[in-house]
Protein backbone atom coordinates (compact mmCIF):
# COMPACT_ATOMS: atom_id res chain seq x y z
CA UNK A 1 0.00 0.00 0.00
CA UNK A 2 1.56 3.32 -0.78
CA UNK A 3 1.42 5.96 1.71
CA UNK A 4 -0.65 9.39 1.13
CA UNK A 5 1.31 12.25 0.86
CA UNK A 6 -0.90 15.22 1.49
CA UNK A 7 -0.30 18.25 -0.80
CA UNK A 8 1.10 21.19 0.82
CA UNK A 9 -1.29 24.20 1.11
CA UNK A 10 0.00 28.05 1.27
CA UNK A 11 -1.87 30.47 3.21
CA UNK A 12 -3.56 33.24 1.58
CA UNK A 13 -1.18 35.98 2.14
CA UNK A 14 1.39 33.58 0.01
CA UNK A 15 -0.92 34.30 -3.08
CA UNK A 16 -1.30 37.88 -2.83
CA UNK A 17 2.32 38.26 -2.64
CA UNK A 18 2.44 36.85 -5.51
CA UNK A 19 -0.22 38.62 -7.81
CA UNK A 20 1.12 41.69 -6.34
CA UNK A 21 4.78 40.79 -7.26
CA UNK A 22 3.52 39.79 -10.73
CA UNK A 23 2.31 43.62 -11.08
CA UNK A 24 4.89 44.85 -9.13
CA UNK A 25 2.42 46.65 -6.83
CA UNK A 26 3.63 47.55 -3.48
CA UNK A 27 1.28 47.32 -0.18
CA UNK A 28 0.28 50.72 -0.31
CA UNK A 29 -0.30 49.86 -4.27
CA UNK A 30 -3.00 47.16 -3.53
CA UNK A 31 -4.21 49.16 -0.38
CA UNK A 32 -5.48 51.61 -3.38
CA UNK A 33 -6.74 49.38 -5.86
CA UNK A 34 -8.69 47.45 -3.27
CA UNK A 35 -10.10 49.61 -1.17
CA UNK A 36 -8.77 48.37 2.13
CA UNK A 37 -7.17 49.97 4.90
CA UNK A 38 -3.19 49.65 4.79
CA UNK A 39 -3.61 48.41 8.06
CA UNK A 40 -6.00 45.70 6.70
CA UNK A 41 -3.02 45.14 3.50
CA UNK A 42 -0.29 45.20 6.27
CA UNK A 43 -2.30 41.84 8.72
CA UNK A 44 -3.46 40.09 5.49
CA UNK A 45 0.55 40.43 3.80
CA UNK A 46 1.56 39.54 7.48
CA UNK A 47 -0.81 36.66 7.34
CA UNK A 48 -2.29 38.18 10.79
CA UNK A 49 -5.84 38.84 9.26
CA UNK A 50 -8.06 35.97 7.25
CA UNK A 51 -9.93 37.04 4.05
CA UNK A 52 -13.35 37.01 4.72
CA UNK A 53 -16.11 37.92 1.95
CA UNK A 54 -15.54 42.04 2.23
CA UNK A 55 -11.57 41.11 1.58
CA UNK A 56 -12.18 38.58 -0.98
CA UNK A 57 -14.51 41.46 -3.00
CA UNK A 58 -11.83 43.83 -2.55
CA UNK A 59 -8.84 41.77 -3.67
CA UNK A 60 -11.37 40.24 -6.78
CA UNK A 61 -12.07 43.95 -7.50
CA UNK A 62 -7.99 44.57 -7.62
CA UNK A 63 -6.47 41.79 -8.87
CA UNK A 64 -9.24 40.75 -11.55
CA UNK A 65 -10.41 37.52 -10.33
CA UNK A 66 -12.96 36.42 -8.73
CA UNK A 67 -14.16 36.39 -4.73
CA UNK A 68 -14.59 32.89 -5.11
CA UNK A 69 -10.66 32.54 -5.16
CA UNK A 70 -9.78 34.05 -2.29
CA UNK A 71 -12.66 32.41 -0.48
CA UNK A 72 -11.71 29.04 -1.24
CA UNK A 73 -7.76 29.50 -0.38
CA UNK A 74 -8.76 31.02 2.81
CA UNK A 75 -11.09 27.85 3.56
CA UNK A 76 -8.24 25.40 1.97
CA UNK A 77 -6.18 26.47 4.19
CA UNK A 78 -7.99 26.44 7.57
CA UNK A 79 -9.20 23.22 6.85
CA UNK A 80 -5.40 22.12 5.99
CA UNK A 81 -4.45 23.71 8.99
CA UNK A 82 -7.31 21.73 11.23
CA UNK A 83 -6.03 18.67 9.47
CA UNK A 84 -2.45 19.09 10.54
CA UNK A 85 -3.50 20.21 13.91
CA UNK A 86 -6.46 17.25 14.45
CA UNK A 87 -3.77 14.91 13.07
CA UNK A 88 -1.11 15.85 16.27
CA UNK A 89 -2.58 15.25 18.41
Amino acid sequence: MTARIPAEVFPPCEFIKEFMEGRGWTANDLAEKSGLSQVSVSRLLAGTQGITRYEAACLAAAFNTSERLWLNLQQGFLDSLAHHLGSAS
